[in-house]
């Protein structure tokens, strides 16, 4: 037991797929928000996210009930129903959200006839139907949009409207994904598959898991393990990650007030708590410099430093640049091969025009890198695509010291050995051909 734990009241319910996501975050936030019963702060953010499924909730029951595939006048009429109580910044940031949803999201007859649109789903420990606030009720979820295809295949919708955009195979394995999946196939004993769909509507990207039955009640151990561990747990001691960054109960979070040696929970109240903050980050900033440095060295001399789910470690990056007298060149021969086919006046002038720009932007650079080709060559692509192929480029590689999220790490070493690969196969063809 820690310095600051004390002995805390056990939970034994209801549980949802988030607060089971929360302990696995970290355990103090889960008996902050769930047994002490803290009201989080409100923020935009939340806010935002409120609004968005309050308007996909309305407009889809909407185009349900009309039996339409889409009417995107009425989903900004009822946008603009709702969101009222947003500020200016709020609001233009949920329209952006919106227009990308409205872009992408499908509705058509067979989905409108079946779709349960946030349909809230309670049930008992023996995974019979109750009310929602029933005193049995043992696990509630509520789902953005289901509905079932061809009898026996489910799909789930949830949306998304978080700024960051997980690894995939971090979302594949995820409680969310897993738990949905295994509440569905113990509600529905005819259902043979699942498809649950992630919209990240702010990337306008979907990321989707698809599961047999067999699968989907495997996600059983998932969900039971981390009830048991809630259960059991009577510390529910905090845990420091990458995320503690965005979480709402840092003034509540006895690490946080450790960290910056503070008596209440709100950091700037007066005159004298700024002074005094504003002193604490400054020689917390020197602190955390000359931290880092001792870090690194240590980390260089034995292993890595696992927080969470990131890692103090190395990483290599590599850029390139390309010189510019030798860009100079390969768009000077483009210019010279181009007039030469030219057939009147205006398009030699308008060749020259092209060229004096994209020479003028080199120019202007001291060095060419491989990240500022796009704004010297804008839409020319076939002069950017013969610098590149033609000119010898200077690579840099540097070894950094991070906080490296694991999962992405993985995925970038993975498709660098695809590249790899790929690069020594077709060299092995042009050695045969």
């Amino acid at each position: 037991m820690t310095s600051h734990s004390k002995p805390k009241k056990s939970f034994r319910g209801p549980y949802s797929v988030s607060k089971l996501e929360t302990y696995q975050q970290c355990p103090y936030a889960f008996y902050l928000l769930y047994i002490k019963k803290i009201q989080a702060p409100d923020t935009p953010s939340k806010r935002v996210g409120r609004a968005f499924h309050e308007i996909a909730k309305n407009y889809l029951l909407y185009l349900q009930q009309a039996d339409l595939p889409s009417d995107k006048e009425k989903a900004w009429k009822i946008a603009k129903e709702l969101t009222v109580h947003l500020s200016d910044e709020e609001r233009d940031d949920l329209f952006q959200i919106l227009t990308k949803w409205l872009d992408r999201v499908e509705f058509d007859e067979e989905m409108r006839t079946t779709a349960m649109i946030e349909e809230k789903i309670a049930i008992d420990k023996d995974f019979q139907p109750v009310d929602w606030l029933a005193p049995n009720v043992w696990f509630r979820w509520v789902m953005d949009r289901f509905y079932i295809r061809q009898g026996n295949l489910a799909i789930i919708d949830d949306w998304k409207v978080d700024r960051a955009l997980p690894a995939q195979s971090k979302i594949e394995k995820s409680l969310q994904m897993r738990g949905y999946a295994w509440l569905m196939a113990m509600i529905y004993p005819d259902l043979e598959q699942f498809v649950i769909r992630l919209h990240y509507v702010r990337h306008s990207k979907m990321i989707e898991a698809v599961l047999d039955r067999g699968q989907a009640l495997d996600g059983r151990d998932l969900i039971m393990g981390v009830i048991t561990k809630i259960e059991q747990d009577t510390q529910f001691e905090p845990r420091v990650s990458d995320r503690c960054h965005w979480c709402d109960l840092k003034g509540e979070c006895v690490k946080f007030k450790e960290a910056l040696q503070l008596k209440g929970g709100t950091l700037v109240k007066t005159e004298e708590d700024a002074r005094r903050v504003g002193e604490q980050i400054v020689l917390l900033s020197n602190y955390i410099k000359e931290g880092k440095k001792e870090l690194k060295a240590w980390v260089e001399k034995h292993h890595p430093i696992v927080i969470g789910k990131k890692k103090w470690d190395f990483s290599i990056s590599e850029s390139k640049s390309y010189p510019i007298k030798d860009v100079l060149r390969v768009v000077k021969e483009w210019r010279d091969e181009e007039i030469a086919k030219a057939n009147t006046t205006e398009e030699e002038q308008a060749i020259k025009a092209i060229a004096d720009e994209i020479m003028n932007k080199t120019l202007e650079k001291a060095k060419v890198k491989e990240n500022t080709l796009g704004s010297i060559f804008g839409a020319f692509h076939e002069i950017k695509e013969r610098v590149t192929s033609e000119v010898k480029p200077f690579v840099y590689r540097k070894n950094n010291f991070d906080f490296i999220d694991i999962e992405k790490a993985k995925e970038k070493t993975e498709k660098r050995a695809k590249v790899k690969k790929s690069t020594k196969k077709s060299k092995l063809i042009d050695d045969i051909f």
